[in-house]
């Protein structure tokens, strides 16, 4: 999704006039006008926390929500449109990332989470029911994701949010949301996507099938976008992926297990024995520091095991998908620029070595620092005569792989590297 620019500062600088405020505006943050603006446009907005290359200002170095969680404890109705209750607040923490409450806002999010196969669930929605992407409001998050939001009165004690699909949650009531100006902890930042901010388009009403995924309470086929059989296979990662979405969405205990059962007996063809749900049930509900990415420890049967697909080549023979590689040799010998060859080579979709590859987007970790590495990327582009461009991306600090905690950021930060094409 492609972002557009914003003249925030201006709008919301005659905003401040009209309201008598124009002294403050001298000390006020981009991001202070930026929540002004959104008052305006009718968003009950309040502080968040902000990030600072991906620390978030809480200071707490165990934060699992960098940016996303809130300055204020009665942040649900401290949430306003007076913009000098606003211009008090971004005065305090003019980092603050600016989030929205969606009951008092009247209005419903539609929120793609891209880590999770949002837009892959978004495109199976928009094709299964023959429908157009609706052109309400939209904002492109840090995260590459999207923020759909509809105009959709409601009390603010509403369900706060559901999961209706894998990657995609409704936001109502009480919940909050981020909104254009705020930063991502990957160092992206929320903006609203082309053509879909609010002076391009209308705040739309929810079209009839939207508010059919908010009411609907077939759980499983909402969450796991089936409705038929789920075969030897994908049993195991469709149930997963099913309990994963309940549990995110608030489903906990005895009533997470029971659901988890209920689809199993259902649809699993044939069904899987109940210790087993019952160990992904564990899996969903005790992920570790750590293990953000990985996929359920399950087993499989022989004939399962027949059925598994052949991982896909990223360098042909000699690296695949969700595979785990090792290089080694002696100091000195070269392994940093082989490695480098390695990685600007799939980014590139150049062969390498004589072998394929398949183009991808890469994150580099320069795990012994960043030193003379750009000399290294220089040199490499004037070898191959191609520039590298946004599908290689490079960590310049030290990362400690035997802190969980650190392992835990970095496997975040890969989720986050990502990218969905326009």
């Amino acid at each position: 999704m492609k972002k557009t620019s914003s003249s925030a500062e201006s709008k919301a600088l005659e905003l401040l006039r009209a309201a008598g405020l124009e002294h403050d505006a001298e000390g006020l943050s981009a991001k202070g006008f930026h929540a002004v603006l959104h008052a305006s446009q009718g968003f009950h907005v309040v502080p968040w926390h902000g990030v600072t290359n991906g620390m978030c200002s809480c200071r707490k170095s165990s934060c699992a929500s960098p940016g996303k969680h809130p300055q204020l404890r009665e942040w649900q109705t401290a949430a306003t449109t007076d913009i000098g209750q606003i211009v008090d607040w971004w005065l305090e923490w003019p980092d603050a990332n600016i989030a929205a409450v969606a009951g008092p806002s009247e209005v419903l999010v539609v929120d793609i989470d891209d880590r999770n196969g949002g837009w892959d669930s978004w495109d199976a929605v928009l094709n299964n029911l023959g429908v157009a992407e609706p052109t309400t409001l939209t904002t492109a998050t840090g995260g590459g994701g999207a923020h759909f939001i509809f105009r959709y009165e409601q009390s603010s004690s509403a369900k706060k949010r559901q999961a209706v699909r894998p990657g995609i949650d409704l936001l109502a009531g009480a919940s909050a949301f981020l909104l254009p100006g705020s930063d991502h902890w990957s160092g992206k930042r929320y903006a609203w996507d082309e053509g879909r901010a609010p002076s391009e388009v209308a705040l739309e009403k929810p079209p009839e099938w939207v508010l059919e995924l908010l009411t609907d309470t077939d759980a499983t086929s909402k969450v796991t976008g089936t409705t038929g059989k789920i075969m030897e296979g994908s049993r195991n990662s469709t149930l997963f992926a099913y309990a994963r979405s309940l549990h995110e969405a608030g489903c906990r205990g005895d009533r997470l297990g029971a659901a988890a059962r209920a689809m199993n007996s259902k649809l699993c063809d044939p069904p899987l024995a109940e210790s087993e749900v019952l160990s992904i049930v564990r899996s969903v509900t005790t992920r570790e520091v750590g293990s953000i990415g990985r996929p359920p420890l399950v087993l499989v049967s022989r004939k399962e095991l027949g059925k598994l697909p052949a991982p896909a080549p990223l360098v042909d023979d000699v690296l695949f998908e969700h595979s785990l590689s090792m290089m080694w040799g002696d100091s000195n010998v070269g392994k940093t620029f082989l490695a480098l060859d390695l990685a600007a080579s799939v980014a590139a979709g150049l062969p390498w070595l004589g072998h394929s590859t398949t183009q991808g987007s890469v994150l580099y970790v320069l795990a012994e620092g960043q030193g003379s590495f750009n000399a290294r990327v220089s040199a490499w582009e004037h070898l191959n005569e191609t520039k590298l461009g946004s599908d290689i991306s490079f960590l310049t600090t030290a990362v400690q792989l035997h802190e969980a905690a650190s392992v835990n950021e970095l496997l975040t930060l890969v989720q986050g590297n990502r990218r969905r094409s326009s």
